[in-house]
């Protein structure tokens, strides 16, 4: 297995820059630039300038290797005889192959693509291989040459064979040399460019014309369409399907693939220069640069913790079987060099308290990539899912597999994706999931679109309803399986790699700028990018409140004598969107009151660089209500006058003691909370809060520091009624004697000290 290929290409100078070029679909070029023309550099570049290895690629990417002769019981001689050309080329005759890996094979990597190459010819035999996919399946797509004297026809014919483009299985009969542009291809090199768009169409051009062949060429192509094949690799000298036949003699030189179908006017500017050149209008920004991050991403780099989640927030665990015992859990998958292997007996999943689902309410992305390792476990498998809540499923969002079957299908609740009503048969996204990894992004926004994207193409699109999300309670996130009640059930066998979620929908472009790089940035959302929130906020029918507000509400009740509101969220690219507003209550700022209310920007359902909660508030006008100052009737030894019966929020109360002969104020409380006596003994309160006044205290006698009890007696303490008197006479005489004897002794001690001084 694969992990995400993250292509890098030569840099002049410091500026990079990603652009989408006129070849449609799947077009992501890297653009080499330093002035205001930049050239936008192939994914695979073939000079053959290195005799000692004719199979590398400049760009680094898509090295080839020698291949041995296809030999009947054994293992043919390595066809590595190919002769430098002056300039760059190889020349070989019948002895020459190199070949792509199959881990490591182009056509995995691309949909729409340009294939460029300079060709000369020689007889040697029939349907001899230059350079393509050979026909070791249907997915045929090569150039071959035919058998001849040297001189004649055939010796400077070539043949280009192609699947899937209406005219059976493949075709082989649209012979360069019919079109007028084929020269001399026997004596001088020809050239040959080669767009491919799925979805789209299949044109050939020879020397800076298009090759027209009715009934052949230009030839339409299935949204599906690739030259990709497990076993049968991009090779050039012969065809290579495991081991090499149908060996060529000729020439070739610059074979260059763009992840991208050429415009016919670039076409014309690279038969010319070699080179496609774009205006760049600025180098990328640092904030152009900077990443947006995932909210969960799983990259499988860790074998001692498979479920680890790169970003700390959810990590996967373990699953039970059956029952909620987790002490009889699935197993939790190998990692094999950074991709998790499920082996069917195999899951991963959220924590029911720490679920993923469960906080992608207003939109999210789901980005994995995926491989079925051959029959099912089960009647169903899933690679990565959400769950479903219970077998009479009511919210669901999963991708399955149906046992028996090869195609992965999507299911959602809602209508979203419910084939003929079931959500088992949600319709499909891949066809065949056992030949390659395979890059699926599910892009929800509520209210808009339920969308799938699979190997950089629009798989699946429907409507979603608003206020549609993944959230609930039985279900759980999950890798490998889905996740209810705790349990795990229809378990997958295959491989699962770079399980990625975003708390906002990506589109078409986004999802592929993702598997190009392996990440999203700033610049790659084209300004759709929420930058700034209003704080004035929009209120139902323009009325801010329903009902009266006063300064002795609660927050809830405040809130809900307060009208929903949205603001306006404003996108890089100038449009905006309207967010609803969260009122959480009154507050007093400078003489003046507001509602105040907040956006939570950590689920806005869209991309944005801001964080937390974003403050709204809206000024209103708030009655004033007095609070009424009671003074409690309980209270012994003494009494308690206000200057005030009644006051309002700000007033200042003052409240005098009047203690009873003998005592003296001891605590003096407003709602529970202890005042500290002014300088002449009085007390103050500045009313706060919603709350009435209510003030309570209690006195001491003056003597003795006894205080007043709940039933209004005063002791001293540590006495008893009856004793006190008596005890303290008694402590009085005798704490006498106690003083004379210490002084006594103080006055002897200090002498002998004075005597020892002498």
């Amino acid at each position: 297995m694969t992990k995400l290929r993250k292509r890098f290409a030569t840099v002049a100078l410091s500026a990079v820059a990603v652009v989408t070029t006129a070849g449609g679909l799947g077009g992501l070029g890297t653009v080499m630039a330093d002035a205001a023309e930049a050239e936008v550099a192939p994914i695979a570049k073939y000079e053959f300038k290195d005799a000692s290895n004719f199979g590398k690629d400049t760009m680094g990417n898509y090295d080839m290797s020698y291949r041995n002769a296809w030999l009947q019981g054994g293992t043919g001689p390595l066809m590595d005889k190919g002769t430098l050309i002056d300039g760059g080329g190889v020349q070989f005759s019948g002895e020459f192959c190199v070949a792509q890996d199959q881990d490591n094979n182009i056509f995995s990597d691309v949909t729409a693509f340009t294939l460029a190459f300079e060709l000369k010819t020689a007889a040697y035999q029939d349907w001899q291989h230059y350079l393509g996919v050979g026909d070791g399946t249907t997915n045929y797509f090569a150039v071959v040459g035919r058998g001849g004297n040297p001189g004649s026809t055939e010796a400077s014919q070539a043949a280009f064979n192609a699947y899937g483009t209406g005219n059976g299985a493949y075709w082989d009969s649209a012979f360069l040399t019919d079109c007028t542009a084929w020269g001399k291809a026997e004596t001088d090199f020809q050239k040959v460019i080669i767009t491919a768009q799925p979805g789209g169409e299949l044109k050939m051009y020879i020397n800076g014309t298009e090759f027209v062949k009715e009934g052949k060429l230009p030839a339409t192509l299935a949204e599906g369409w690739s030259p990709y094949d497990a076993n049968v690799t991009f090779s050039i000298g012969a065809r290579f399907n495991g081991a090499a036949d149908r060996p060529s003699t000729g020439s070739i030189k610059n074979v260059v693939f763009y992840d991208f179908a050429m415009s016919t006017d670039e076409v014309t500017e690279y038969n010319e220069t070699g080179k496609i050149m774009r205006e760049v209008e600025e180098e990328p920004s640092e904030e152009d640069l900077q990443e947006l991050l995932p909210v969960a991403k799983y990259e499988f780099e860790d074998a001692s913790n498979p479920g680890k989640d790169t970003m700390g927030n959810y990590d996967l665990g373990l699953v039970a079987k059956e029952g909620g015992d987790i002490g009889n859990p699935w197993n939790t998958g190998t990692i094999e060099d950074g991709v998790l292997y499920l082996d069917g007996t195999d899951m991963l999943a959220c924590t029911a308290l720490n679920d993923v689902g469960d906080n992608l309410n207003n939109g999210f992305t789901l980005n994995f990539q995926y491989r079925q390792d051959g029959t099912q476990p089960g009647a169903w498998a899933t690679p990565v899912g959400f769950g479903f809540n219970d077998w009479n499923v009511t919210v669901v969002c999963s991708f399955r597999v149906e046992g028996g079957y090869t195609h992965l299908r999507v299911a959602g609740h809602g209508g979203v994706a419910e084939g003929d009503g079931n959500t088992f048969y949600g319709p499909v996204v891949v066809q065949d999931g056992t030949d390659k990894m395979h890059n699926v992004t599910l892009s929800v926004r509520p209210g808009e679109k339920f969308n799938v994207y699979a190997d950089g193409a629009l798989a699946y699109s429907t409507d979603c309803p608003a206020g549609w999300n993944v959230s609930n309670s039985n279900m759980a996130f999950s890798i490998g399986g889905e996740c209810v009640w705790g349990n795990g059930y229809n378990p997958f066998k295959g491989w699962v790699d770079n399980v990625s979620i975003y708390n906002f929908a990506l589109t078409l472009d986004q999802s592929n700028a993702y598997w190009e790089k392996g990440k999203l940035t700033v610049g790659d959302m084209d300004g759709e990018i929420i930058t700034s929130i209003s704080n004035q906020p929009k209120f139902a029918n323009d009325e801010v409140t329903n009902g009266k507000l006063t300064d002795q509400l609660t927050d809830t009740q405040a809130v809900r004598r307060v009208n929903d509101a949205t603001v306006d969220a404003l996108f890089d690219n100038g449009e905006s969107v309207t967010l609803p507003v969260t009122w959480q209550g009154l507050a007093q700022e400078d003489g003046k009151w507001y509602i105040v209310g907040v956006v939570d920007t950590s689920d806005l359902g869209y991309a944005s660089l801001l964080s937390g909660l974003q403050e709204v508030k809206q000024e209103v006008t708030v009655e004033r209500v007095a609070r009424t100052v009671t003074i409690l009737d309980t209270i012994k030894n003494g009494s308690i006058s206000a200057d005030k019966t009644q006051a309002y929020l700000g007033d200042t109360v003052t409240f005098t003691a009047t203690p009873e002969s003998g005592y003296e104020i001891n605590t003096l409380t407003v709602n529970g909370t202890p005042l500290t006596a002014n300088s002449d003994g009085t007390f103050t309160y500045t009313v706060e809060g919603i709350e009435n006044i209510e003030v309570n205290a209690t006195f001491k006698t003056a003597t003795g520091g006894g205080t007043t009890q709940p039933g209004g007696d005063t002791t001293q303490p540590g006495t008893t009624d009856g004793q006190s008197n008596t005890l303290a006479i008694v402590l009085g005489v005798v704490g006498g004697v106690i003083v004379i004897a210490a002084i006594v002794v103080a006055v002897v001690v200090v002498k002998k000290k004075k005597n020892q001084q002498k």
